[in-house]
């Protein structure tokens, strides 16, 4: 993942771009780690449902605006 992820963004962003192609990958190897192992997985799930909240309430949130903007017409 490491390497697509600097391929697509050092020639853009150089040295800023493999900083965060690697705290990418780091951070994605140890959320999927944490579904490998049995005694694990329910903190994975956890995790995952608490990411699931934030995208939610984006989904929302955009939604009322485009309602609120479409009556504003």
């Amino acid at each position: 993942m490491n390497v697509i992820l600097n391929l697509l963004l050092i020639p853009r962003y150089a040295a800023t771009g493999a900083a965060v192609a690697t705290v990418i990958s780091y951070a994605s190897a140890g959320y999927f780690a944490c579904f490998v192992h049995p005694r694990t997985r329910e903190a994975a799930w956890m995790m995952s449902r608490a990411l699931a909240v934030p995208v939610r309430a984006l989904i929302h949130l955009s939604r009322a605006l485009g309602r609120a903007a479409g009556r504003g017409r």
